[in-house]
């Protein structure tokens, strides 16, 4: 993986964007012409005067751009001259092409949402960001600011990425700020967060009208990271959402809710209809190329994906380092399946994803958050090390819908346990298998008292109360 601070890449000169017009004194209209010129082809484009540029409509970035903002520089989304509502404000060209890009680079951008969303009606179905990248190889997003996300649009969405960096950025506002739907390889450090809902998101499955494609999310490191105290706004969701999704071949019969996604004809279709829990039963089967169909027997498919076809999706392989958990809220981190009347992640008896080896490093509490990890999803390997537990504890709870768990193996290596009295730090249901050991453990008051719940602990430098507890429904 490449870390780089310079776009070595970029082609040899450097493209003024005031000498194409692009001025705070235009138009939201006339800077999006002016700027669109500036970037088509790549390069290295500066914007470099300062002051507040209106800009409307989806601004395309080509492979090797480099696109560098100077101090006093803060881009506003608006309206069209026609009063049409604004898209993606940045978004790489191949996503609508169905194409690859390559070697992108924003550093420095100060962008406002102004208020505005982006609509059902874009360009590309699936993808919902401010900032909107899908089949995208080394993209750098360095100093990004934004401290106005709206209630619908994730700030940062990327979809089938391959090294992605993204530094330094400052996220406030309502929905996610950087959301990924599939890839592999990616950094994201030194970020200060304050969203309503989650501020991380690495959706592998998600909602239907918000994917446009299916696949692991693998191999990243989130490091320095804050989570930052909004008593204005609360919080809904978690820190970090992890969410795993599984499906089978479609077979007639099969009754299907919203969301819910099939493997039939050698391509993948998600079923349409309101989020009201409906059950539709499929006697036909869906067979067409793309697009959206309502078949004989009324129920209406979504095309989905015709290549690199999966039944399983998550994330595996992922280190969360140096986090610190400022906000209040009943869970942190979430290994999840959705399940309610918007989405149904996993279809009952499909074979389970297994997310893997999923690290937290140096995690600091310094808020009340009942439950440090949560997790609906199988998992190989849950590490704690070197953090801090005060109050908090990890839940492992079963669905109880024909899914089948192997064991999880726990560590807790270098836990610091603040607090008095007997508390829970491990608690799973009875239908889970699971395995703890606890090494180097560091105890702050002598009447703390460690429980575990449904556990078997192979190893622990401190005593542990071992309790056994019925099963508690979701």
């Amino acid at each position: 993986m490449l870390s780089m601070s310079v776009c070595v890449w970029a082609a040899p000169g450097i493209k003024n964007a005031a000498d194409y017009g692009f001025l705070p004194t235009n138009s939201a209209d006339g800077n999006a012409k002016a700027l669109q010129a500036a970037l088509d082809g790549g390069g290295t484009i500066q914007v470099m005067v300062p002051g507040t540029y209106e800009l409307c409509g989806t601004m395309l970035l080509d492979s090797d751009t480099c696109l560098e903002f100077g101090a006093g520089v803060y881009l506003s989304k608006a309206n069209d001259a026609g009063g049409k509502t604004a898209s993606f404000a940045f978004m790489n060209r191949g996503a609508s092409e169905g194409t690859w890009n390559e070697n992108i680079t924003i550093k420095d951008m100060n962008l406002s949402c102004n208020g505005l969303e982006v609509k059902t009606q874009h360009p590309v179905f699936g993808l919902n960001g401010h900032l909107a990248f899908l089949h995208v190889r080394n993209l750098e997003i360095d100093g990004f600011t934004m401290m106005d996300g709206t209630p619908e649009t994730y700030v940062i969405h990327v979809v089938g990425f391959e090294d992605v960096r993204i530094m330094g950025a400052h996220i406030e506002g309502m929905k996610d700020a950087i959301h990924f739907s599939s890839g592999r390889k990616f950094i994201i450090r030194d970020c200060i967060f304050k969203t309503y809902d989650d501020p991380l998101a690495f959706n592998a499955h998600d909602y239907v009208d918000f994917i446009p494609e299916y696949g692991w999310i693998e191999d990243g490191v989130v490091e320095n990271c804050y989570d930052l105290a909004d008593p204005q706004r609360g919080t809904t969701g978690f820190f970090c959402r992890i969410l795993a999704g599984a499906w089978r071949d479609w077979e007639s019969g099969m009754e299907f809710q919203r969301g819910d996604s099939v493997v039939s004809d050698g391509r993948i279709y998600r079923v349409l209809g309101p989020a009201d829990r409906t059950i539709y039963k499929s006697t036909v089967r869906p067979a067409f190329a793309q697009g959206e169909q309502t078949l004989s027997d009324g129920v209406t498919w979504r095309m989905l994906q015709d290549h690199d076809i999966v039944y399983g999706v998550g994330c595996r392989n992922i280190h969360f380092k140096d986090i610190f958990l400022q906000k209040p809220r009943k869970i942190a981190f979430q290994l999840h399946f959705d399940k309610d009347h918007y989405s149904r992640s996993y279809y009952p008896c499909s074979a389970p994803p297994v997310q893997e080896n999923m690290i937290f490093e140096n995690i600091f509490i310094q808020a009340p958050i009942a439950q440090l990890i949560k997790a609906k999803t199988p998992v190989n390997n849950v590490k704690l090390i070197n953090s801090m537990l005060n109050g908090s504890e990890i839940y492992l709870y079963d669905m109880q819908e024909g899914l089948h768990y192997d064991t999880t193996h726990i560590l807790m290596m270098g836990t610091t346990f603040k607090g008095e009295g007997e508390q829970c730090i491990v608690r799973v249901s009875p239908t889970r298998p699971a395995d703890v050991k606890l090494i180097g453990s560091v105890i702050e008051d002598d009447s703390f008292v460690p429980c575990v719940r449904n556990v078997k602990v192979l190893q622990s430098d401190i005593p542990v109360k071992e309790t056994p507890t019925s099963y508690e429904p979701l």
